[in-house]
């Protein structure tokens, strides 16, 4: 998926193999994804936390560019259901967002069944 986005985006990319070793170049993180929803609707249908990666090489040079992708799971793979490790860790997204300079959004919906909790 991401060699047919970026490939068809900018005539140079080219996607590089995985980097396995992800979590030492890197920063795999939650955030509060309530901060960007109406304080009061109805219901926002978003889990109270959001996860995001980026490769240290995005935030330790000035001149670096990162792409940002944001990871839109199906309905029913929310870290809400089947935890963290399921969701954002084991997808391969952050493996490939390492070694090609991507930071990788993983935004989180309310599942409402609890099927593995790791998160």
């Amino acid at each position: 998926m991401l060699r047919f986005l970026y490939e068809g985006l900018e005539d140079d990319f080219e996607l590089k193999e995985r980097n396995f070793d992800w979590e030492s170049i890197g920063t795999l993180m939650k955030y509060d994804q309530k901060e960007f929803v109406d304080p009061k609707p109805l219901e926002d249908g978003f889990w109270d936390y959001g996860y995001v990666y980026y490769p240290n090489t995005c935030v330790d040079s000035a001149e670096k560019k990162c792409k940002i992708h944001v990871y839109l799971h199906g309905c029913y793979e929310s870290a809400d259901g089947y935890g963290e490790s399921t969701s954002v860790r084991w997808n391969g997204f952050v493996e490939y967002a390492a070694s090609n300079d991507i930071i990788m959004v993983f935004p989180q919906n309310k599942n409402g069944k609890k099927v593995v909790g790791d998160s």
